[in-house]
């Protein structure tokens, strides 16, 4: 995930399983928000717990994209923050 200031664009980059990189890129004025949600199941045999870092659009313009998902809850608070401090 990159937020590149000068282009005024949000780009999300992935890395296919035969390594094809694709970039998808959405404006910065766009943007209404940077959620994180929480999922899976904390128990004594079964621990599934992860965390996804959603970005909501303005308008419908676009369907909201998933970022970001990691199993570390202090990674995820941190890109949030940052990202939220970076939209106009």
């Amino acid at each position: 995930m990159v937020f590149d200031k000068l282009e005024n664009e949000l780009q999300v980059w992935s890395i296919s399983l035969y390594c094809v990189k694709t970039v998808k890129r959405f404006p910065l004025d766009e943007i209404a928000d940077v959620k994180a949600y929480k999922g899976g199941h904390q128990g004594v045999n079964i621990y599934t717990l992860h965390y996804k870092i959603i970005v909501m659009f303005k308008d419908g313009g676009y369907q909201p994209v998933q970022v970001l998902e990691t199993a570390l809850k202090d990674k995820c608070i941190k890109q949030v923050r940052y990202s939220n401090w970076l939209i106009p």
